[in-house]
């Protein structure tokens, strides 16, 4: 890359950041006018990407909110659909946001959400697989998670907030049972899916994450949780779209 684009490039990226920036280019209007487009479209793609956050501190907070954080991270890439990851700590960082402790887990979901929707294209294990498996074969089996398939666990009710505003504004008040709880998205039949999940499945999850066999899986379930329903467990993993169908063995 000639040098004299390089320097051009720094004071591009330079002027966006700060427009106070002396550099030739921050005080220009028809500059002005493309840094504002593109904070326009910043703010609309996390608009967007977090409409859960949107509906639960309303549009103006989320509008001054959304244009603090593209100040501080402005767009790395014109693709829009992949900005805001670090967007939920930047939440959790807000000390005007304080008293809603759960607001930076349930932005975490709708970051879960926007990278399944775009994740790669797989099959998904179903039940019907279980009929060529035999019960040794099932317990030496090793299961990958879906390309689309992502899980969480929180400290906060934040999936029973997320999943009471699923629809939009609910009816009355919500007052879910302070506890945590875990939320798995997953993209069954092409469309998202957002589930809430307790502890058996969480670490069953993690297990096949980790690449353990399907015995080993649901062994350290029995060890840590033995009150746990690990075949319940497995039904809700497999019919939530999480795992991958498993390759055809010789």
């Amino acid at each position: 890359m000639l040098p004299e684009l390089v320097t051009f490039e720094h004071f591009f990226a330079t002027a966006l950041r700060d427009p106070d920036a002396e550099d030739g280019l921050a005080g220009r209007p028809e500059f002005a006018v493309y840094r504002n487009t593109v904070a326009s479209g910043a703010i609309e793609a996390l608009r967007s990407s977090f409409p859960t956050i949107a509906l639960l501190i309303g549009g103006e907070a989320f509008g001054r909110l959304a244009f603090d954080y593209q100040h501080a991270e402005p767009p790395a890439s014109p693709v829009l659909a992949f900005y805001g990851d670090t967007f939920p700590d930047f939440v959790a960082g807000q000390s005007w946001l304080e008293e809603l402790p759960y607001l930076a887990d349930v932005a975490r979901i709708d970051r879960m959400r926007s990278e399944a929707h775009v994740a790669a294209d797989a099959d998904a294990f179903a039940f019907t697989d279980l009929d060529r498996i035999s019960s040794y074969d099932w317990m030496t089996l090793r299961i990958r998670l879906h390309p689309a398939c992502r899980y969480r666990w929180f400290r906060t009710p934040a999936t029973s907030i997320w999943l009471a505003h699923a629809e939009g504004e609910p009816d009355g008040m919500i007052e879910p049972e302070w506890q945590a709880e875990g939320a798995l998205v997953t993209r069954p039949n092409g469309v998202v899916s957002t589930i809430r999940i307790g502890r058996a499945e969480r670490r069953l999850l993690l297990g096949m994450w980790l690449g353990d066999t399907i015995g080993e899986a649901a062994s350290a379930v029995a060890t840590v949780y033995p009150e746990a329903d690990i075949s319940a467990a497995f039904a809700l993993l497999i019919s939530s779209g999480a795992l991958l169908a498993p390759e055809e063995r010789d």
